[in-house]
């Protein structure tokens, strides 16, 4: 064995991820690649050997992370072209979301698009110069070159015309500040340059899909944020815009609609995936983010109470459990996600043929009713066989009968092996799922909803705050580690803890304390920190 080149060799030890506390790093940490975690320490690596950093990014449930790790990382021929020709460095872009904006607006600019896992090519001194997201071990015919060919050309390039690449980093770093920039408003003319919200909104309405609902073409992801936007212009736009209300009513209603009756939504166990890979909502990338969920629990929340839509209060009703239940950890914080794999198969957890339904139920009357309200056949609607439930009808009655069904299956699929899940406290996710809780809560009259927010909101604020004042942006088994807050995770916090000041009351009314002010001092204190650490100084 000792005379075995190094590529035919295996790892006889851990690589430097084994110390991390990040279940993606850890994921990593038995390759043969010599991983290390973003640090000087890799960048000063790289300028003593004089070598490009790859920097590769991705999170622990990530379904194509996990096929990179397969096909690549843990093959020694490959590991060893990457051990020799760069420092390789892993990043967990949930852990680093810094790190991970960096990579991904370089590779955004460089291919057109982005995701995950990236791989991303750093100069020693810390420039990016190329980039981009899955590459097979071999030539498949998809016209993306093998990682394998990629990492020796990249190396030969630095060492023939290093000069070249440098070019690359300067022009990626050049275009990534004019894209930065913000345009300056006057503070005395706040409507100066005001965007036409009125406009946004048609454009948002003329690019859905009457098909099958949603946004754009394939790939399909549910875009929340949007749905909340069209939701809180409606009631301007019944004043002014009669006709666009109706469109903004009529998008909304289809596409949360579509979503809720499509794969993106577990029909079974609540909650959704990440996104479609097809425009018709049928194949779905199985994550299960929290922060995901957390902003379609208030999409669906606040289109229940204002399109008066009872299958949006339902599906709300099943995200919040399946947060407060699947999710939840004993001192009341929220995991951040569960893997979209199961024993390496994508979705195993989830997928179906109609002879399991029938065995699971037991009644073959009631699996055939099943299958044809949840479109489960022979053919299969994922792939070959198999199937995710599915309830295109939207037919409350039915779905309503069939009910009991749906529990019998679940407690079935209960016993199947299940996704791992990531249990990273993440504060921003946190804070997003206070603020999802605790207004669902107060808008479908559930006070338990809001009164689990205010215990989470508690759980963040005794972990997360530094000695020095200062805000962690993650926790690991209860104790809060580096890096530090970002501004999105402190605004993330203060609007939770705005959201709890309105809604506390309410929901402790029996208990004969007032909650509200203690909320509302800690908003005003994360408004004073975010201008103390992060407002830019007029003229600096």
């Amino acid at each position: 064995l000792l005379r075995l080149p190094n590529f035919l060799r295996a790892r006889a030890m851990p690589n430097s991820l084994i110390h991390e506390k990040s279940l993606y790093l850890r994921q990593h940490a038995d390759q043969p690649v010599d991983w290390l975690p973003w640090s000087e320490k890799a960048f000063a690596l790289a300028r003593q050997r004089n070598v490009p950093l790859l920097v590769s990014v991705g999170y622990s449930t990530c379904h194509w992370c996990h096929v990179m790790a397969r096909e690549s990382f843990a093959d020694p021929y490959i590991a060893d072209l990457m051990n020799r020709n760069f420092v390789c460095v892993k990043v967990d872009r949930e852990e680093r979301p810094d790190v991970d904006k960096l990579c991904m607006d370089a590779v955004q600019m460089i291919l057109g698009h982005g995701g995950w896992p990236l791989n991303v090519f750093f100069l020693p001194d810390g420039r990016p110069f190329f980039g981009g997201t899955y590459f097979p071990p071999a030539d498949r015919g998809q016209n993306i070159i093998p990682w394998p060919q990629l990492l020796m050309r990249i190396a030969d390039h630095f060492q023939r015309a290093p000069e070249e690449l440098a070019d690359n980093a300067a022009a990626i770093l050049q275009n990534l500040a004019h894209a930065e920039g913000a345009e300056e408003i006057s503070p005395a003319e706040p409507n100066a340059a005001a965007p036409d919200l009125f406009s946004f909104a048609e454009q948002i309405c003329a690019a859905h899909d009457p098909d099958h609902g949603g946004l754009g073409s394939a790939p399909k992801f549910p875009q929340p944020i949007v749905f909340q936007f069209l939701l809180a212009l409606l009631p301007q736009a019944q004043k002014q815009q009669p006709e666009l209300a109706e469109k903004i009513t009529r998008v909304t209603r289809r596409s949360l609609h579509a979503m809720a009756g499509g794969a993106l939504c577990d029909q079974l166990g609540g909650g959704f995936f990440r996104y479609c890979v097809d425009a018709r909502w049928q194949v779905p990338h199985f994550e299960k983010m929290l922060c995901d969920n957390a902003l379609l629990l208030e999409t669906f929340a606040r289109a229940a109470v204002q399109l008066d839509d009872p299958l949006a209060k339902e599906i709300a009703g099943e995200t919040a459990r399946w947060l407060l239940t699947v999710m939840r950890q004993p001192s009341g914080a929220f995991s951040a996600a569960l893997d979209a794999d199961t024993d390496h198969r994508e979705g195993a957890t989830y997928l179906w043929t109609p002879e399991e339904i029938s065995s699971a139920l037991g009644d073959a009357s009631a699996a055939a009713e099943f299958c044809r309200a949840y479109g489960i056949g022979e053919k299969g609607n994922f792939d070959r066989g198999v199937s995710t439930p599915t309830f295109p009808s939207g037919d409350l009655f039915l779905r309503a009968q069939l009910r009991p069904l749906r529990e019998k299956l679940l407690r079935a699929r209960e016993r199947r092996p299940q996704p791992a899940r990531d249990d990273k406290v993440l504060l921003g996710w946190n804070a997003l799922a206070v603020r999802a809780l605790a207004l669902a809560g107060w808008a479908l009259d559930q006070p338990e909803w809001t009164r689990e927010a205010a215990r989470t909101a508690d759980f963040l604020w005794a972990t997360f705050l530094r000695a020095d004042g200062s805000f962690a942006a993650v926790a690991y088994d209860g104790q809060p580690a580096p890096p530090a807050a970002t501004l999105n995770d402190c605004a993330w916090l203060a609007d939770a803890e705005l959201a709890l000041a309105a809604t506390a009351d309410w929901a402790f009314s029996s208990e004969k304390i007032s909650p509200a002010e203690k909320h509302r001092e800690r908003a005003l204190h994360l408004g004073k920190y975010i201008l103390e650490r992060f407002a830019k100084v007029q003229g600096a």
